[in-house]
């Protein structure tokens, strides 16, 4: 993969867990398995603005499953948790 891309990609997951965090959100499950790579194709290659069918808007990455996220608005500030997720492929 190329070094630009492998960039591209590392900020896009840096985004997506800022604004997870942001939104008191924490995803518990952070692996490679939960990214899936969105590239869509492209009907109008000169042009790859946010609003055009196929644009960057259907490009990117998305994180999935949620099923072992925290949201920390249901716990009083400064709460910290310990234990282990027990993906042991990923240990």
């Amino acid at each position: 993969m190329d070094e630009v891309l492998v960039i591209y990609y590392t900020i896009e997951m840096m985004k997506t867990l800022q604004h997870l965090h942001k939104a008191g959100i924490i995803h518990g499950d952070l692996k490679p398995d939960n990214w899936l790579v969105r590239n869509d194709p492209c009907e109008y290659w000169d042009n790859w603005g946010t609003g055009v069918q196929g644009g960057w808007n259907t490009k990117g990455i998305l994180l999935i499953d949620y099923g072992k996220s925290v949201d920390m608005s249901l716990y009083a500030p400064g709460t910290r948790f310990t234990g282990g997720v027990g993906a042991d492929t990923f240990t």
